[in-house]
């Protein structure tokens, strides 16, 4: 049986994601269909080997995620509400102002392994301290700002603290390797910042030490919708780039490749170490180093081998990690580039001098077709136009990458560091750029709003790859990926074109509302004593519904001072604000007091002493901060925090889930 790997690692990781999408409920079932299905298979065909190989390694997924979601997950979550004290090391910390600091500690409560981040008296603290903190714990649940529940339950964090009833230190280290990195990574960061413009410093961060905690949510957004916001997160593409550069330089002066591996797989896992083991790195060198340790074992290295068990190692241990958007794009994303691509650009006859281009854009557009489905599911929109911005961006970023990896090898040294950083500012300043105009181009990004649409990208996905083991003639791949991406793109404007209802959507906060009025791709926002707390989801919201152009932020109290934070944190920047301050605070505002008036598309919006009047057809609306009415005989309070959504066409409101669907 060749590739025991692959038939081990595709099952197990199957099994992990059918239980997880189910959230465990019908892993009993899902174990009794298998064993049928295995009995079947293993009497039905020659391959009786690889049947028992896929049965056993189908049910050790499932074994894994229901002992996981019973010793873990369920014992944790029944602390909702308790007082707990949790025992171990501080893995993040910050100040966040009046004398309080958040601390993350990563330990055990009640004997079981997690992590809980609690608010602290501001202290001192460092990395890798030995602490204990006792506190309130609650579940971690999604909210309209955030899906926090659905985004820390795949990282397998379950609970979140509140302001800490004590704290204490025992003075010991936990581990001095970690701490001198994660402090010299501080330190890095610090110099970036003091060199390097705002964006560039905050894109340059990102990209080379994974920390985007400065880089605005509109730049952010760009760099997503126009198909590289990948190279910003310290990831396996950071790993492979640092690797190949050490490898090539290593091999011209040493012959013994067992010599050049050794030092190769130190620098991979040091670099892994450098970027904090985060999951997508750790996951990169687990692959490198089963990819490049076929020769010691005299076989040739398989990538599709390695896919497979690298899914076993990465996965068993943390079940509901199989669940992670960033997994599921790397797995999808590694298989279309080892395995489907050299197989379709090995069917082709291309001359040398263009080889290598031809190869990287069949193998940009076959990661754009595997990954277009995760994407859609998971973000709801696919950025069509990642072929393109992959061949002419990331090159650029890949050499800004290696300049400014400089300041790492060289322990910060302001000599070399300081240069290498402003080269890099340089170099970066234009990417920055153009994908601020890809991302603004109205076909670069499409959304999938409804599931018709999403059944469409899925099926049709992988029409491309299959023109490509069909013909020999790359004319024909690239006519396919051309007419699904155009597919694509003509079904999302046609769902935007043909959605003209007016629609008002309601995020409440008990005595404070952000209303937002959709027309097609158009938006107008009105915020009534909210202040900036649900900018994060007025961008999510806009994302999800493919809203291209914000008409105007309505601000109703003297909140006006947190425009500039509008300006930040939306990726379609609005083109006036409308607020009591008048012009003179910020650029684009406008006066806009009781009694005055403004148009949105045919909707007529008054400012009244308590929020906004808006009359439009025969319908008028009182939306206010803590509830609103409809033609003054339907009356919605908002204590509750959900997003609701009222159609102008009947009237109805209805509840919104978290992902404004």
């Amino acid at each position: 049986m060749t590739r025991k790997c692959v038939w081990a690692g595709f099952p197990f990781i199957g099994g992990l994601i059918l239980c997880g999408a189910f959230q465990s409920k019908f892993n009993l079932i899902f174990l009794l269909t298998a064993l049928g299905m295995g009995i079947l298979f293993f009497f039905g065909t020659k391959r009786k080997k690889e049947t028992v190989v896929c049965t056993l390694f189908f049910f050790a997924g499932v074994l894994a995620n229901s002992l996981y979601t019973h010793n873990v997950y369920d014992k944790l979550t029944a602390l909702d509400g308790r007082t707990v004290t949790i025992s171990g090391y501080v893995s993040d910390c910050g100040y966040i102002g009046s004398d309080t600091s958040t601390v993350t500690v990563k330990g055990r409560v009640n004997g079981i392994k997690t992590e809980i981040t609690f608010f602290v008296p501001y202290d001192d603290y460092r990395y890798y301290d030995k602490i204990s903190v006792t506190g309130k714990v609650s579940r971690i649940t999604d909210s309209i700002s955030f899906r926090s529940g659905e985004y820390y339950y795949s990282k397998g964090v379950f609970l979140q603290g509140g302001s800490a009833e004590s704290v204490k230190r025992s003075g010991e280290c936990g581990n001095v390797i970690f701490r001198a990195v994660k402090e010299y990574r501080d330190r890095l960061l610090a110099l970036i910042r003091r060199e390097c413009g705002e964006d560039e410093g905050a894109f340059l961060s990102a990209m080379l030490c994974g920390d985007k905690s400065e880089m605005p949510q509109s730049m952010k957004t760009s760099m997503y919708r126009s198909g590289i916001g990948h190279i910003f997160a310290v990831s396996g593409a950071h790993l492979v780039i640092v690797s190949a550069l050490f490898s090539a330089a290593v091999s011209a002066v040493i012959r013994s490749k067992r010599t050049v591996y050794a030092l190769s797989l130190v620098e991979i896992w040091g670099f892994a170490l450098f970027a904090g083991f985060s999951v997508s790195v750790v996951r990169a060198a687990v692959m490198l180093t089963l990819g490049q340790s076929g020769f010691i074992f005299g076989r040739k290295s398989d990538c599709l081998n390695s896919l497979g068990l690298s899914a076993i190692l990465l996965t068993a241990g943390s079940p509901y990690s199989a669940l992670s958007p960033s997994f599921a794009l790397s797995f999808t994303a590694v298989f279309a580039l080892g395995v489907i691509a050299p197989k379709i650009i090995k069917k082709m006859s291309v001359k040398k001098p263009v080889s290598k281009l031809t190869g990287y854009a069949v193998g940009s557009a076959c990661v754009l077709m595997f990954t277009a489905p995760v994407s859609a599911l998971f973000f709801g929109g696919i950025s069509v136009m990642s072929v393109i911005s992959n061949l002419l961006l990331v090159p650029v970023c890949t050499l800004a990458l290696q300049i400014s990896f400089l300041t790492v090898l060289t322990g910060g040294w302001e000599l070399i560091a300081v240069p290498a950083l402003r080269l890099s500012e340089i170099i970066v300043k234009p990417v920055i750029k153009a994908a601020e105009v890809i991302s603004s181009l109205n076909f670069s990004y499409v959304t999938v709003e409804n599931k018709v649409f999403l059944f469409t990208v899925a099926a049709t996905a992988f029409i491309p790859i299959a023109a490509g083991f069909l013909s020999e003639k790359k004319h024909s791949f690239s006519a396919s990926c051309t007419t699904v991406t155009a597919l694509w793109v003509l079904m999302s404007n046609v769902c935007v074109s043909t959605n003209r209802d007016i629609k008002i959507t309601v995020l409440p906060d008990g005595k404070s509302a952000v209303y937002i009025l959709c027309s097609g791709n158009e938006a107008a926002v009105l915020n009534i004593g909210s202040a900036n707390k649900y900018n994060g989801a007025v961008e999510r919201f806009i994302c999800a519904r493919g809203i291209e152009v914000v008409r105007g932020i309505f601000i109703f109290d003297d909140c006006y001072y947190n425009i500039p934070e509008y300006e930040r944190e939306l990726s379609s920047a609005p083109q006036m604000y409308l607020a009591p301050a008048g012009n003179d605070y910020f650029d684009r505002t406008f006066s806009f007091q009781t009694g005055d008036s403004a148009e949105f598309n045919g909707m007529e919006i008054i400012c009244g002493s308590e929020g906004y009047m808006i009359e439009y057809g025969e319908n008028t609306y009182c939306l206010r901060g803590n509830g609103f009415t409809v033609n003054g005989d339907v009356y919605v309070t908002l204590e509750e925090q959900f997003p609701l959504e009222i159609n102008d066409k009947d009237l109805l409101v209805r509840r919104l889930d978290y992902g404004f669907n």
